[in-house]
């Protein structure tokens, strides 16, 4: 496993956003990681969304996932297979207090390989407020052996956009 990470860009919005896509992918590494700090436009209660991940475009049902995730004292199993994009949970969203954000880490492992399917794990939380608190943790698998050449993350909610203030970081991990 890589242990080297190395900045490779940034994006923090201005305003709000339907989606960010990290595209022209160097191919000097051996995995990705995304790291956000997200809210999303989403108003409903109990005040969280989610992250849809497509990698290249694609939106055919070539992605398939399981999770868990826990929201104050209870727990629910996630899983989803033959489905049209990566669904993360865990940012947050009004009508939550509006300083709050929710982090979000992805890895993508193996990314230029085109002899496999692309897998991913992914960890998310989003602080309490006032008791609402929520954790996700999960893996996911891409159905398709070419390599990735961009990474759009949007809300899940598709009528949300991400809000301004919303971070995301692109690194690249390498072995030492």
């Amino acid at each position: 496993m890589a242990d080297a990470y190395e900045h490779i860009a940034t994006t923090t919005l201005g305003s709000n956003a339907a989606s960010v896509t990290f595209s022209s992918l160097p191919t000097d590494y051996e995995h990705l990681q995304i790291r956000a700090s997200a809210r999303s436009t989403l108003n409903t209660t109990p005040g969280y969304d989610g992250i849809d991940c497509r990698f290249n475009g694609d939106s055919g049902a070539n992605y398939s996932q399981q999770g868990v995730h826990g929201f104050n004292s209870s727990d629910t199993q996630d899983e989803h297979a033959n489905i049209n994009d990566l669904r993360f949970w865990a940012v947050a969203s009004d009508p939550s207090n509006s300083s709050l954000y929710g982090g979000f880490i992805l890895d993508i492992l193996d990314y230029r390989s085109t002899s496999k399917w692309t897998s991913a794990r992914a960890y998310g939380c989003r602080g309490p407020d006032s008791s609402n608190g929520f954790v996700y943790f999960g893996g996911a698998l891409w159905a398709n052996t070419a390599a990735i050449t961009s990474i759009l993350l949007a809300p899940m909610a598709g009528s949300a956009q991400w809000k301004s203030g919303s971070t995301f970081t692109l690194y690249g991990m390498r072995s030492s």
